[in-house]
């Protein structure tokens, strides 16, 4: 049996838009004391959430490659799908999970 992994970057979905609407509105329901502490933090993850959803891919991408490893004769063992997923993947190849976790926060929380 044939294994094929597709591994898509961000997805143009109303998730990213129904998520920021849901994150805002619990985060003004949080006491003053939390947003001093961590409102920096909170508004650059929603920063990187809204860069995400605005660079997505349209769903059908994804799709094709889906249906591609499902129904070619000879289908590649990976299908990389998307914005920025190959240098991430190229990253988990060759350095330390602990420097690739580094990276990925770096790259969130810059």
């Amino acid at each position: 049996m044939h294994v094929a992994s597709v591994e898509p970057g961000s997805i143009a979905t109303p998730i990213w838009e129904k998520s920021l609407k849901r994150a805002d509105a619990t985060r003004g329901k949080l006491p003053r004391q939390v947003e001093e502490l961590y409102g920096i933090a909170m508004e650059r993850a929603r920063k990187r959430a809204w860069e995400a959803g605005a660079r997505g891919i349209p769903a059908t991408m994804v799709a094709r490659a889906v249906h591609h490893a499902l129904s070619a004769r000879r289908p590649r063992t990976r299908y990389v799908v998307g914005r920025g997923t190959r240098l991430a993947i190229w990253l988990t190849r060759f350095l330390p999970d602990e420097w690739v976790d580094w990276a990925v926060g770096r790259a969130l929380y810059r």
